[in-house]
């Protein structure tokens, strides 16, 4: 995890491997495309319900470019939603769609002092590396601020790969962000969502998924 959080580009001896022909690997790939955006907007109404301070702020935003029940996102105001995008990147960090991203080793490395051979396929787990407190300030916490324009509290950015990086990073990352903007955002300008259930925690398996159902509370606004 410290060779992805504090490499200065991305082209190190990870970054060019070839594409595998491992079955499990390509089986996991074609599953995780099927609930990603599910589990992701699903968690993001989670964090919303269970900090509705964030959720106020988020409607106040919404409604300044969507003030009438008739108005609708645009591709250039769906651009300027700067605080959903940031709720988006912030669930993402606490609850990673998959549980890591693995790669084939061509070469010989070292990391932390133990040998690894080629050939070896080596997993990097997001959600630890995503929570680590060298990495970002207070890592367990949900704070959508931290990924705005400005702010000191931004976390490293090889420590935030939810969709990977590079060329084989997930194809479908950005109607991913889509379509939970244009989901959350109608949600939340016309209901209050509330969950008042025990915590919801991650499972992982070939993807991952809440250990609970999501059951919310709508309140019509």
């Amino acid at each position: 995890m410290r060779r992805v959080a504090d490499m200065s580009t991305p082209h190190t001896r990870f970054s060019g491997q070839k594409r595998t022909k491992n079955p499990c690997v390509l089986s996991d790939r074609r599953l995780t495309y099927k609930h990603v955006t599910a589990h992701s907007i699903g968690f993001l109404l989670y964090h919303l319900a269970k900090h509705p301070e964030k959720q106020e702020l988020l409607y106040k935003e919404i409604i300044s470019f969507l003030p009438t029940k008739e108005a609708k996102l645009t591709k250039s105001n769906c651009c300027e939603l700067k605080y959903l995008s940031a709720c988006f990147k912030e669930s993402l960090r606490l609850n990673p769609p998959v549980g890591g991203t693995a790669r084939t080793l061509e070469t010989d490395v070292v990391l932390s002092g133990y040998h690894v051979p080629a050939g070896t396929l080596l997993t990097v787990p997001y959600q630890e590396l995503f929570t680590q407190e060298k990495y970002c300030k207070e890592p367990l916490k949900f704070i959508p601020e931290r990924w705005l324009k400005g702010s000191e509290n931004r976390p490293h950015p090889w420590a935030y790969l939810p969709f990977g990086q590079g060329c084989r990073s997930c194809m479908g990352k950005r109607l991913a962000k889509l379509q939970a903007i244009l989901l959350i955002s109608e949600i939340i300008r016309n209901f209050r969502v509330e969950y008042h259930l025990d915590d919801i925690g991650t499972k992982t398996m070939l993807v991952n998924s809440p250990d609970k159902p999501f059951r919310f509370n709508f309140i019509e606004r």
